[in-house]
């Protein structure tokens, strides 16, 4: 979400994933093969059900369920990122060790890392950050097929390859 980060120095990654400097803020024009890099966090409970975030009109992608999403910043890499982003953005304190990279993308600016934990949870124990979120609640793969199809959810273009993937790596 460029709007929240304007004046936080993010990590300004190669083609080769590497970083290359630090300092430039989400306003500015990247060079060639330079781009920022973000973390998408899923949180899957051990019944199946994902926690969902709908965006506040003030967000990017605004009235949108979403992950938990964040940018890395200066000094931080992608499970840093991860964990302090699902803090910041929910109250939950995740385990590091007990994260795992599923995916990774690129577009024109951004390189995502996809992380997934399986973290017990309710939603009475969520302490939502309400600059980017006004609501948190649990869906399942379906609902969120639903709210993908419905244009209801942030368009993740990687989601039905996570879904499968999260569902190999639970039920191994």
């Amino acid at each position: 979400n460029f709007r929240t980060v304007a004046n936080t120095e993010l990590a300004v990654f190669g083609a080769d994933k590497m970083p290359k400097r630090y300092g430039k803020t989400p306003f500015e024009r990247l060079g060639e093969d330079e781009y920022f890099a973000s973390v998408h966090v899923w949180i899957r409970r051990s019944k199946g059900d994902y926690l969902l975030l709908r965006r506040s009109e003030n967000a990017g992608y605004p009235g949108l369920w979403c992950c938990v999403t964040g940018l890395v910043k200066k000094g931080e890499n992608s499970l840093s990122a991860a964990v302090r982003s699902a803090k910041e953005k929910t109250g939950i304190s995740l385990v590091p060790e007990f994260g795992r990279c599923v995916l990774s993308f690129t577009d024109s600016s951004t390189h995502a890392d996809i992380w997934l934990w399986v973290c017990d949870t309710e939603k009475e124990d969520l302490v939502i950050n309400s600059r980017d979120t006004v609501r948190a609640d649990f869906g399942t793969k379906c609902d969120i097929l639903i709210f993908e199809r419905a244009g209801e959810l942030v368009p993740f273009p990687y989601l039905r390859d996570f879904l499968n993937v999260s569902d190999r790596l639970f039920y191994m």
